[in-house]
């Protein structure tokens, strides 16, 4: 006990705890529910924690490096290592044994004096410098996973212009010799562009290796221009690390350019610094090589000491460029070139390069002439830290740091902080550097290098998919995987349970792409479903990365003094979203209501009741029976009694006493029970006995004893009991209207010897929806086929199912009532053009996919509450069923669970899919033997998704056991899942997915209608797939005749903008925990998307593909808190928690997500649309 106590003092939590209890209770007016408050402040005391595990002494030993002087003033090296080179600055705060695992590597990219191409008169020097983070990998840094290596060359000659043309010429053949180099990768290089809107924010324009090599005279001009704007050019690739093993690494290669103009006229050589700023690498990087850092600082060194002048300096010429300086050129440089010469074609390319520098660099002509106080500096200011060369260089980092969003670039912000401080220390107070390392070293960082590590993996799988070196994507997905295992879920390290979740989602993603035993790396890797879903991943870690940037910045009030100072002095290079106004006419004319009922909320989920709920101490105690000298002390003590303040306190202590060792850090086990009681808050509002009446008031009736069908009273449902037993009559009754519409009246009954008959059933969680599921998020339709045919007659019977299910898909699209998305076969999508116009091919593609059992659906929407879209899922079933009726075959994946869980309008039809498809040993379907067999597979459904911390998946599989062993153990918790936050989350992210899926119809159906109006005729749309396809005939207009689009825009604008009012109140409520800044954030990202109406509130999508992208990202950074809130329901569930800690994966389930899949038709998010394959840019941003 004494242990204990002593625990409890030396990590303060105790002493804290009552810090923030007596913070409370000193308020005026006390919220309902206090603990997402204790949340948000506990967070940041675990986040502080973490931090000041490194010591000052070990910081300062860490920056703090003993150097040694070379003969060049300015230049020195780390004591004791002769590897690592530069500014004193700098050097002072690098782990030379770090850097010199790059040593190889430098060495090996630099060009030889021989290799490097030039021309007559001129000569051509390379100088290699490492930059960016790197610099301080082992120091600022604990790692890093990408490199950027600077290389500047320094030409000589008698004209810039001809200058310019060898340094883009020489870069080109750089370029070139990438492409066979067998060490190295090139993926593309990026050229900066100035946006006109944020002229100190750079964009860049990504040229792919094939690009480059077909549009090549296009490419040079664009880096000579890039070159006269004084900015890098900048090649992304894949370097290899070491030379003895395949170990690649992220890096870029920037090229700058340094020219001496030498001119019989002028005594002096005159020095034009082309990089966007001079001496640039010397206060952002280290040289690996003591002769390119002498050569480099010798360029901008003084030619004559100042008292040998007779004169004043002569004015250098300089262009008008931002930022561009010229300063006195080096001592005389051998006019003889070691390079090699050009060739005649590389002749003819400086010469056509010459040409268009002449064009597009008029400005470099007439020089600018300096006199008197226009000159640059005093004569005798001159060298790296001359006021002329930092100031341009602080400007830079100081908008940079302004440019950077606070919490979702917080690390980029605090490196270029990292350098503004080594540029000058006596600016900032001695504590930033302090700030600065531990924040790095904080979980933020952590995370902020693991993002950064996928994006490396997306280089490798990018780089190596074509290739034979497929191991080497291998190995990086599996170091990425165990990087997010050792931040979230390693026993050194104690982590709350949010962020235990977030490691256990993004690791069940990554080994999505790891193979199994028995199965070969090539048949796992899908190349474009693996670079989006580690992008995806690194969106869904943004939130988390937003959420311990706000944390950390707690402790670095420093940092954050500077981050808001920098802001404040530079607002016009913050980056703002762009008003969008919407340039087509208003399709209402009138503002439009964005306050709608959301399905069927729970009077306490409306308007987030507990959010607003508060208790007013001072009319508590006039109103209270009360003494007058205990009356405030009783209110206190009764609402520390109701919200059971003692309790989470008293239950945190028995944790942490009964654990096998006491935790470190002993606030995030305190903030996961804080969280747990949030929620028990807010769901915990009812007694379970009159939620359960509730449920359970449907009244089940026995239509059909001979085949176990049962029904409810006052609507068209048959099924089995469990899948009506907490059906809500009021609710189904719009569900019924909607499967009417997707019932098929005309089909093909009989053909020759085989008979068909078709059973439409509503199924999986929408059959919830109502009283147990508030949110619609999507309908699910199961249409049973069941064709009869002589045995062994299967292949007919398909081509059978094809003819009568491509009928009623055609049908549904001319009739062009209801937008249709298309026809999916696994993850690849048929757009409803694709279905008229290529008949055949989709006939083949869903004879085949049927044929080996995948599984086929249509996706199409329906208007509800006359402002939502909500989606269909059409499932289209095969049962062949043989003449002599003792043979009956599936033709899709296999789900025992749906019978349990489908509703049928008839009851011949839900008789007659018992018959040929129910249970297989017949009887009643709720007997014991049969429910022992579709559980055994319900266990496996729902271990899958308690694997990848679906929680929501989970319950509801839960819930549906419960009904089928007709027992209440799950029936409570699974309500309380199915209310709670991430429940509203869940529908926020199903709206989104419904928003791209419109956007997408409205883009088809605009284009189709602009080729029909051009021509008359209409080809393949742009939405089709992506893969190769044989041509098709032109569609005639007539086939779809008064076409229009089916989406009405109307509509549509009004549920994007009822989706934006939602999105906002709920990231905005205090239950959701996360802090303001993610709203801020998402609003802003939302934005980019939106038009606005000039002359109403109205605000609609814009039609484009970008918009597609952005709501994808939003939908990521969503699902983080969705899976965290449910997590943290599911902790408060113990019947869950008993039910699931036994449950084995089973090996079958545990492959691609294709698989999991395969048996299990219900999961909603699977085989959701995805937005096309993205620019490479994007993927790899």
């Amino acid at each position: 006990m004494k242990q204990f106590r002593s625990y409890l003092e030396e990590t303060g939590v105790e002493g804290t705890f009552k810090n923030m209890v007596k913070l409370l209770l000193n308020r005026p007016t006390l919220p309902y529910n206090p603990y997402p408050g204790f949340v948000l402040r506990f967070r940041q005391y675990a986040e502080k924690f973490h931090m000041e595990q490194e010591s000052i002494g070990k910081i300062q030993q860490a920056l703090r490096n003993a150097l040694q002087e070379t003969y060049l003033p300015n230049l020195f090296c780390v004591k004791g290592h002769d590897s690592v080179w530069g500014l004193s600055s700098i050097l002072r705060a690098v782990n030379p044994s770090s850097l010199e695992k790059y040593q190889w590597l430098m060495d090996d990219l630099t060009p030889h004096p021989e290799d490097i191409m030039s021309s007559q008169d001129y000569s051509n020097q390379a100088m290699l410098a490492l930059v960016g983070p790197a610099v301080f990998d082992g120091t600022f840094y604990p790692y890093v996973h990408n490199i950027q290596i600077r290389m500047e060359h320094l030409i000589t000659g008698p004209d810039v212009k001809e200058g310019v043309a060898v340094f883009v010429n020489s870069v080109m053949a750089y370029i070139d010799s990438m492409y066979s180099n067998p060490k190295h990768l090139i993926l593309g290089v990026n050229i900066p562009d100035i946006d006109e809107e944020y002229p100190d924010i750079t964009v860049y324009d990504l040229w792919d290796p094939d690009k480059i090599q077909d549009e090549k005279e296009e490419f040079l001009q664009v880096l000579s221009d890039t070159v006269i704007g004084n900015k890098y050019i900048c090649m992304e690739c894949i370097l290899k690390a070491d030379p003895y093993y395949p170990k690649y690494i992220r890096g870029q290669i920037q090229f700058g350019l340094n020219f001496i103009e030498i001119s019989p006229e002028n005594v002096e050589e005159g020095l034009v610094s082309f990089c966007e700023f001079p001496m640039a690498c010397l206060h952002e990087g280290v040289f690996l090589n003591r002769s390119h850092a002498e050569q480099y600082i010798s360029i901008f060194s003084p030619q004559v000491d100042p008292f040998q002048r007779d004169g004043p300096r002569s004015a250098l010429g300089q262009s008008d460029g931002p930022d561009k300086l010229e300063i006195g050129g080096p001592r005389s440089y051998s006019r003889q070139s070691r390079n090699r010469q050009p060739t005649s074609a590389q002749d003819q390319g400086i010469r056509n390069v010459k040409r268009h520098v002449y064009d597009r660099g008029s400005h470099i002509m007439p020089r600018k002439v300096r006199i008197d106080g226009f000159r640059i500096g005093d004569e005798n200011s001159y060298g790296p830290y001359a006021w002329q060369i930092t100031t341009p260089i602080k400007s830079h980092f100081q908008k940079r740091i302004a440019g950077h969003h606070m919490h979702a670039e917080l690390c980029d912000a605090v490196y270029c902080t990292i350098i503004l401080l080594l540029l000058d220390r006596d600016s900032y107070a001695q504590e930033l550097p302090f700030e600065l390392y531990r924040l790095l070293h904080s979980t933020v960082g952590l995370l902020y290098l693991t993002m950064e590590q996928n994006k490396s993996v997306r280089y490798m799988v990018k780089g190596f998919a074509s290739t034979s070196q497929l191991e080497v994507i291998r190995e990086n997905l599996a170091l990425y995987r165990e990087s997010v295992v050792h931040l979230f879920q390693s026993t050194l390290n104690e982590r709350s349970t949010e962020q235990k979740t977030a490691g256990k989602v993004i690791v069940a993603q990554v080994e999505d792409f790891l193979p199994r035993e028995g199965m070969s790396f090539e048949s796992v890797l899908d190349v474009q479903m693996a670079l989006k879903t580690l992008k995806d991943i690194n969106w869904y870690c943004l939130t988390l990365s937003i959420q311990l940037a706000e944390d950390s910045l707690s402790q670095a009030p420093i940092l954050k003094e500077v981050m808001i100072a920098m802001k404040n002095t530079f607002p016009k290079v913050i980056p703002q979203p762009l008003t969008r106004h919407r340039q087509r006419r208003d399709p209402t004319g009138v503002d439009m209501d964005a306050n709608v009922s959301h399905g069927l909320e729970h009077e306490h989920m409306k308007d987030l009741l507990h959010e607003k709920l508060i208790i007013d101490v001072n009319n508590s105690i006039e109103n209270g029976d009360y003494g007058k000298t205990i009356a405030k002390e009783a209110v206190l003590i009764q609402y520390m009694l109701d919200t059971h303040l003692d309790g989470v306190w008293k239950e945190y202590l028995l944790e942490i006493a009964r654990a096998q060792y006491f935790p470190p850090n002993p606030y995030p086990r305190l903030v996961s029970l804080l969280r747990q009681q949030a929620m028990r808050m807010d769901l915990f509002f009812e007694k379970p006995e009159q939620t359960t009446e509730l449920l359970l008031a449907t009244e089940l009736k026995v239509c059909d004893p001979e085949n176990f069908i049962y029904t409810v009273t006052g609507v068209d449902a048959y099924g089995t009991s469990s899948a009506l037993q907490v059906l809500d009559t009021l609710a189904f009754m719009p569900l019924g209207q909607i499967i009417q519409m997707f019932v098929q009246q005309n089909y093909i009954q009989r053909k020759g010897a085989y008979r068909a008959g078709i059973c439409l059933a509503l199924s999986g969680p929408s059959i919830l929806y109502g009283k147990m599921q508030p949110f619609l998020n999507e309908v699910e339709l199961h249409e049973h086929y069941y064709i009869q045919g002589p045995p062994g007659c299967a292949g007919d019977a398909i081509q059978l199912f094809a003819m009568m299910v491509y009928n009623h898909v055609s049908d549904l699209i001319l009739r062009n009532t209801v937008p249709v998305v298309g026809v999916f076969f696994g993850e690849e999508k048929w757009a409803w053009e694709d279905v008229l116009t290529r008949k055949q091919s989709f006939m083949d593609m869903l004879v085949g996919a049927t044929s080996r059992s995948e599984p086929v659906f249509l996706k199409a929407f329906i208007l509800m509450d006359h402002w939502r879209y909500v989606p269909v899922r059409k499932y289209f079933l095969l049962h062949f069923i043989t003449d002599d009726e003792l043979d009956a075959e599936i033709f899709y994946p296999d789900n025992p669970v749906a019978f349990y869980q489908s509703v049928f309008l008839s009851k011949d039809r839900a008789a007659f899919h018992y018959q040929n498809g129910g249970p297989t040993n017949g009887g009643d379907p709720m007997n014991k033997t049969n429910i022992r067999q579709a559980q055994i597979f319900l266990d496996k459904m729902i271990s899958v998704s308690k694997d990848r911390c679906d929680w929501m998946t989970v319950h509801r599989g839960l819930l549906l056991k419960s009904l089928m062993n007709r027992d209440q153990v799950h029936l409570i918790e699974s309500w309380r899942m199915l209310h709670s936050m991430a429940a509203q989350i869940e529908y926020l992210i199903a709206m989104l997915d419904s928003l791209q899926d419109l956007l997408v119809i409205t883009m088809e159906s605009l284009e189709y209608l602009n080729r029909n109006r051009d021509r008359g005729t209409t080809g393949n749309s742009q939405g089709s797939r992506a893969k190769s396809r044989t041509p098709s005939k032109p569609l005639p207009s007539a086939l779809i005749p008064d076409f229009e689009c089916t989406v009405d825009e109307a509509i549509f604008g009004r549920m994007t903008m009822v989706f934006h009012q939602k999105m906002v109140e709920v990231t905005q409520a205090r239950i959701f925990m996360t802090g303001t800044p993610l709203t801020d954030f998402l609003k802003a990202k939302l934005k980019t998307c939106i038009e606005e109406d000039p002359r109403l509130d109205n605000f609609y999508l814009a039609f484009n593909t970008e918009s597609l992208f952005r709501l994808e990202e939003v939908k990521s950074m969503l699902r983080f808190v969705q899976d965290s809130l449910a997590a943290d329901v599911h902790q408060i569930s113990p019947n869950a928690i008993t039910a699931t800690e036994n449950l084995a994966s089973d090996e079958i389930l545990q492959g691609r997500p294709s698989s999991v899949v395969s048996y299990m038709l219900n999961d909603p998010y699977v085989y959701r649309p995805r937005p096309q394959a993205q620019m490479m840019q994007t993927i790899l941003e």
